[in-house]
């Protein structure tokens, strides 16, 4: 879903219409009372943020390497 995907770069509803050549009161309406399109937003949320946990723990456990290295 391209919306979905505006959505979570940041876009306003109003830039999510223009692109999409949509009205921005449909862009509210998908957020707010369509089920399907909120579930999508939801879920992609949820990869998003367990991608960007897995990144962060990767990249603490290297900079770990990094400082025991130093002070050995």
């Amino acid at each position: 879903m391209p919306a979905v995907e505006l959505v979570l770069r940041g876009f306003s509803d109003v830039d999510i219409a223009k692109a999409l050549s949509l009205r921005r009161e449909t862009i509210c309406r998908w957020r707010n009372q369509d089920e399907t399109f909120r579930a999508v937003l939801q879920r992609r949320r949820a990869e998003m943020l367990e991608t960007s946990a897995a990144q962060l723990q990767g990249m603490a456990e290297e900079a770990t390497q990094v400082v025991l290295r130093g002070i050995r």
